[in-house]
């Protein structure tokens, strides 16, 4: 069974980190999609190597995408751009798709792929890539070593 998590994970956060444990007790090959910007502070090749070393056992990519991100299911042009970029990455069947958001439900759809919804209030893990962005130092706690790290050298 092969599963996809997608997201920013700008930065990585311990809720990503439950999202990504939980996908991998479920499958037997996770691919976990790391997007980024132009405008974003820190870079996602730097995004995708912590997550890498986190966790070796998941195919990690890292992938440039300028256009929206996936909140609007009759945003035809945006899903397009969306199911293109991961295809490009990863053209293999998905059988899960692994999300906390609300998008993850019409991602899955497209990609012919069953959604797999993990802790959307954040109750598990309270604590959002915008929080920690907001106040890094106030998250700490939320944050694994090489990302506290990254923080504490700025």
């Amino acid at each position: 069974m092969r599963g996809l998590i997608i997201g920013k994970f700008y930065p990585p956060h311990r809720g990503h980190e439950y999202l990504i444990r939980f996908a991998c007790e479920r499958v037997d090959e996770l691919h976990v999609m790391v997007f980024y910007r132009a405008d974003e502070t820190i870079d996602g090749h730097l995004r995708a190597a912590w997550l890498r070393e986190l966790f070796p056992q998941v195919v990690v990519h890292a992938q440039f995408a300028e256009h929206r991100d996936p909140h609007n299911p009759c945003d035809e042009a945006g899903w397009h751009a969306w199911i293109a970029e991961i295809r490009s990455v990863c053209a293999e069947k998905f059988d899960f798709v692994f999300s906390s958001e609300t998008y993850g439900e019409e991602l899955a759809r497209r990609l012919n792929a069953e959604h797999v919804m993990v802790d959307r209030q954040r109750v598990v893990v309270p604590i959002s890539g915008t929080r920690v962005r907001e106040n890094p130092r106030a998250c700490f706690e939320f944050l694994s070593a090489p990302v506290r790290a990254y923080y504490a050298s700025l």
